[in-house]
């Protein structure tokens, strides 16, 4: 939401931007295929680097890294960009890195400003990396009635009753299928995904660690949010999965 508002306001060129031109060389350096990488390819999964977040320990040592944008970087390409779905929290991260150096403003500051101020938010926590940049791909801490406030503005095409926060059109090519992958997960069936979002034909999907969830269902004008504890004892994705059928199998089908 936070690009969509970026590019709306002419502080992001589109999501045909480069990689090279979204993050400048006083950033980073990269190699040419690498800078080749869309802001579309960030959005949808399709960066292309050799990565494996499921099962493998890739994000912990990403975050642990001394630098994460350098980290990323120096990961060799296993795909042409736009043409394989690999969840990528550092990929995604450079989004964050690249609205800062757009916007001038930390990642915290924009969001508080153009998207949860104007909803009232402003109680707020959001972990930084080595550099100072926000984690753009997690670590950011709200409360569950703020959490439902941007369920509800999604639900309601990016508009409060007095102003439009989320460009329109910016949300239905969000919310559009860009990367068909048709997941299974819990009692979750025929999930895809597109910008950030995972999407079946019957909800949309905000989907954090450990069972934290929008669970949006536009056809019930129905939003329901669920936090959960990180430090639980069981395997993270047993609480996950739990979490998730609870609300697919016990409260949307309970709510007329």
């Amino acid at each position: 939401m936070l690009i969509g508002i970026a590019i709306n306001r002419r502080e992001l060129p589109g999501v045909s931007e480069r990689l090279d031109q979204l993050i400048p060389p006083k950033i980073a350096t990269m190699r040419s295929d690498e800078g080749a990488i869309t802001v579309e390819n960030l959005l949808t999964m399709t960066g292309g680097w050799q990565w494996n977040e499921w099962t493998a320990n890739d994000y912990n040592l990403w975050a642990g890294a001394p630098d994460q944008i350098d980290y990323l970087l120096g990961r060799p390409l296993a795909n042409s960009p736009g043409t394989s779905f690999t969840y990528n929290s550092a990929a995604v991260h450079m989004l964050g890195v690249g609205l800062t150096v757009a916007t001038g403003m930390p990642e915290q500051d924009y969001a508080l400003a153009h998207l949860l101020g104007p909803l009232g938010i402003s109680a707020i926590a959001w972990e930084t990396g080595d550099r100072g940049y926000n984690n753009g791909a997690a670590g950011i801490q709200l409360r569950t009635r703020d959490l439902a406030k941007i369920g509800q503005l999604v639900l309601q095409n990016g508009r409060t009753a007095t102003a439009q926060i989320v460009p329109s059109d910016w949300l239905n090519k969000s919310l559009t299928v860009h990367e068909r992958i048709e997941d299974q997960y819990g009692a979750a069936s025929g999930i895809n995904y597109g910008y950030l979002w995972w999407l079946t034909d019957k909800f949309w999907l905000a989907w954090g660690f450990r069972g934290q969830y929008i669970y949006i269902v536009p056809d019930q004008q129905l939003v329901v949010v669920a936090t959960s504890a990180l430090d639980a004892p069981e395997p993270s994705d047993d609480e996950a999965v739990a979490v998730l059928d609870l609300i697919v199998s016990g409260v949307a089908p309970a709510v007329h």
